[in-house]
């Protein structure tokens, strides 16, 4: 199989090369590379209603083709089986994709789809076996309907059409600078609003000689820091000021004003790693690249790491957790860092391995965190995972829950204890009637959680006088359910009416009861 001419004249035009390849459309597909990442047309757009696109734009004049990626398209064939039976695609989109099918312009009882690309949140997509692979159709799929739903279709040849090549790109570029020529450069705006330091764009400079602005995240605490000269210019730069402001600017709304083009995000590690104090590096770093965060100031050591969470646990408590877990530093007592302790606990049991995470991980910190966390709301989320991996008493465990239970004032927060209780601590019978007064006192809510989970299993073990005081509340449960569920439980024991009838008499229910306790008599 060979491309058509229209296929091969436009690959051309754009700088792609085609290997050899076997003759199927997936080997042709796969075959096409591009040199640099293709950019689809009208990418500056953008421009002209987005500052920060904008400022990268015109700071990078002379060579923007690096510094533009937001319309890069994502070239990267692979299949995927949707409607092939015993395949791991057919189990997973099973009864997703069945409306897909009807739609492909084929003749195939099990087509298999070609993802060829990626751009803005929609997927393009050829199938193997279209009757024109010369110029197959090309189907587009928002991400959000993916294999659901087609939105449109066109040609392979309509598709590469959409890409920029190397003179159209220049030609777009330079009819942007036309269209903006009479409007003030937007350092400008830059100036008038952001309150940087004097020396912040020899710092960026710094950052940019050093390859900083081009490198992967990942590799931030290992990427060279330059000379000493270079270490003392960029520090001077990045230790003080504003990086961005938000304003009302003409042709761009209210909007944020970055002080430069590039990530600052990796700005931030840079600065953290170039010896900004805890207090600055807290300032100029957020928790989308947690892990390389917490890398680079794990290497300042305790002191700085314990101040920089002084200023961060409540903003970025992901980064302060991982921080003191893994450096054994003293835990934070705020409400916030102590839920997401806890929240991480509570998800290592989603790990296949969780066992060896609690203990390797969360137990030898654990006392210390829990000393805080027993006291809050937070307990709910420890105590499941902390019982089943042995670093918390049982016994305690259900002491805080009915302690915690007694003293919540939302239905939200005693079903939440309640849930603890009776499906995580899988409390007896007898556990359960140690707690009889907090059970007794919660009841009185008449909550259908609170009856259905810790009542119900109560009363077959309760005495007279224990079921008069609890039994008023169970039969106003507000499930009608649940109410029957209590009849049911107390049916057959007649003997009961005595001690009861005077305190249920009023209560609708009872006379189910009632009735019942006659029945089981004749």
């Amino acid at each position: 199989m060979t491309f058509s001419q229209e296929v091969l004249n436009r690959l051309h035009a754009l700088s792609a090369t085609i290997a050899e390849h076997d003759g199927t459309l997936l080997s042709a597909l796969s075959a096409i590379s591009f040199p640099k990442p293709p950019k689809a047309k009208y990418f500056t757009d953008p421009c002209f209603s987005e500052f920060e696109a904008a400022l990268i734009l015109q700071t990078n004049r002379e060579n923007p083709r690096d510094a533009i990626t937001w319309y890069d398209i994502e070239w990267n064939p692979y299949t995927i089986t949707p409607f092939t039976p015993g395949t791991a695609d057919f189990e997973e989109w099973d009864g997703i994709a069945d409306g897909l099918k009807p739609q492909l312009k084929v003749d195939h009882e099990t087509p298999t789809l070609i993802a060829i690309a990626n751009h803005l949140g929609t997927g393009y997509v050829v199938v193997a076996e279209d009757p024109n692979p010369e110029d197959p159709d090309v189907y587009v799929i928002d991400h959000d309907l993916w294999l659901g739903e087609i939105d449109y279709d066109m040609k392979f040849s309509e598709f590469l059409d959409r890409f920029a090549t190397e003179e159209e790109f220049q030609d777009e570029v330079a009819d942007y600078f036309r269209t903006i020529k009479d409007e003030p450069p937007l350092e400008t705006y830059i100036q008038e609003y952001v309150k940087t330091n004097p020396h912040l764009h020899d710092a960026v400079a710094v950052f940019k000689e050093l390859n900083w602005h081009t490198a992967k995240i990942e590799d931030a605490p290992t990427l060279p820091l330059g000379t000493t000269e270079q270490q003392e210019r960029a520090l001077r730069g990045l230790e003080t000021g504003d990086w961005e402001a938000y304003a009302d600017i003409p042709g761009f709304g209210h909007t944020r004003i970055p002080a430069t083009d590039v990530d600052e995000e990796m700005l931030g590690l840079f600065a953290i790693r170039l010896g900004v104090t805890p207090k600055r590096a807290a300032e100029v770093i957020s928790d989308r690249y947690g892990e390389q965060v917490a890398a680079i100031v794990e290497k300042r050591g305790a002191d700085f790491a314990t101040e920089f969470i002084n200023h961060s646990s409540t903003r970025f408590p992901y980064i302060a957790v991982r921080l003191v877990l893994t450096m054994g530093l003293t835990p934070p007592t705020s409400e916030t860092y102590i839920e997401t302790w806890a929240s991480m606990l509570k998800n290592t049991s989603l790990h296949p391995d969780f066992l060896r995470i609690l203990v390797t991980k969360f137990q030898p910190s654990f006392e210390q965190h829990w000393n805080i966390a027993k006291n809050t709301p937070a307990a709910s989320l420890v105590i499941p995972n902390a019982v089943a991996g042995g670093l918390l008493d049982r016994d305690e465990a259900i002491d805080c829950a009915f302690r915690s239970l007694a003293e919540s004032t939302r239905p939200s927060d005693r079903k939440k204890w309640v849930i603890v209780i009776a499906d995580d601590l899988k409390l007896s019978a007898p556990e359960l009637h140690k707690y009889l007064d907090t059970i007794t006192k919660v009841a009185a809510t008449h909550e259908t959680v609170v009856i259905d989970k810790l009542v119900l299993d109560l009363l077959p073990i309760l005495s007279a006088e224990e079921l008069s005081a609890l039994v008023p509340h169970a039969l106003q449960a507000k499930a009608a359910k649940t109410r029957k569920a209590v009849v049911a439980c107390l049916a057959s024991r007649p003997e009961l009416k005595e001690s009861l009838a005077p305190v249920i008499a009023d209560i609708p229910s009872a006379q189910q009861l009632f009735d019942a306790w006659e029945r089981s008599r004749k």
